[in-house]
């Protein structure tokens, strides 16, 4: 599965936070997105720290202005 991007919400704590990381060893690009921006670096830090690739995406998602934010930031990072 290299050369493949995925947007993992909810990646700074639960199942997101454990999937991060087996993800960007399997060879994704992952990007990593939270609410909490310390967290957003943290968990980029770690997936990075063993290995992987990673970016960080901050958004609150109940807000739709900011999900827009979001899907303009992600679609100008590439396909």
């Amino acid at each position: 599965m290299t050369d493949r991007v995925v947007l993992l919400t909810g990646a700074t704590s639960g199942l997101g936070q454990w999937l991060a990381p087996r993800l960007a060893n399997a060879g994704m690009t992952v990007l990593l997105h939270g609410r909490d921006e310390a967290k957003v670096r943290a968990g980029v830090a770690a997936v990075r720290a063993a290995g992987g690739q990673a970016e960080g995406c901050v958004a609150d998602l109940a807000s739709l202005a900011e999900c827009r934010r979001l899907a303009a930031d992600v679609a100008a990072r590439g396909d």
